[in-house]
């Protein structure tokens, strides 16, 4: 049994990645190729850093969000087995050619950020949202309504989220083109950016509020408890301001 017990960055060592506990258990070996790390047993990128939400999930996650959250990955809390050196390449990662030895696990919530919790009770509905049922309708109906002759009219909106994650260090990309199952519209990126509001121009309670409206219309509530002042903003399709 993998032992998820809370964890603070605080509190213990201060690298972290995303692996499977079912394939490495004591620690990770490396292979580092032109400046690049990783892991001996699998050949994947591995990807570690001081900063779960800042990881690259485009290069060390091949799932979108419902596959991360149900396949087994956690988030490994990592002790160097020697000299830690910058990623050559400028970004918020490290490499340690003598590996890495794993110190605890735990979910990976810290990935997700602020809205971990709104974000797993999102894809709770998922095979309501997909199905052929009153919240599966309703999702369907409110979604095509977005779309003018072809073009996806909140699009805008999603492009301002994924701008305030990116400005944050986040990998915007993965939410906005990753994170979200095809049938999906900006629910998540819109939801993992929230903490962001206002960060940047066009992504404001009205973006926000847009993105989140066919997922609320359909299930019913508000992803947040303090979504609530979306019911006074006025829906804006293409409006970024």
């Amino acid at each position: 049994m993998i032992d998820l017990t809370p964890f603070t960055p605080e509190a213990g060592p201060a690298f972290y990645a995303l692996l499977d506990p079912a394939t490495v258990h004591d620690g990770v070996n490396v292979v580092t190729e032109d400046g690049e790390q990783y892991a001996a047993d699998s050949g994947d990128v591995l990807c570690v850093t001081r900063e779960p939400r800042r990881l690259p999930l485009s290069r060390s996650c091949d799932v979108d969000l419902r596959g991360l959250l149900t396949r087994g990955e956690c988030l490994a809390r990592l002790t160097p087995r020697g000299d830690v050196t910058r990623h050559p390449d400028g970004r918020r990662l490290y490499i340690c050619t003598e590996g890495w030895a794993i110190a605890g696990w735990q979910s990976p919530d810290l990935v997700l950020g602020p809205q971990a919790a709104q974000l797993r009770a999102v894809m709770d509905t998922f095979s309501d949202l997909r199905g052929s049922g009153p919240i599966g309708q309703a999702y369907a109906r409110s979604v095509n309504a977005s779309y003018d002759e072809g073009r996806w009219l909140p699009q805008v909106h999603a492009d301002a989220a994924q701008a305030a994650l990116d400005a944050a260090g986040c990998d915007g990309r993965w939410w906005a083109w990753f994170a979200e199952p095809c049938f999906m519209r900006g629910e998540l990126a819109a939801l993992a950016a929230r903490d962001l509001l206002g960060s940047v121009p066009g992504w404001n309670w009205r973006a926000y509020a847009t993105l989140m409206r066919s997922w609320g219309t359909a299930v019913g509530r508000w992803a947040h408890p303090q979504d609530a002042d979306c019911a006074q903003v006025h829906w804006s399709m293409d409006s970024p301001s």
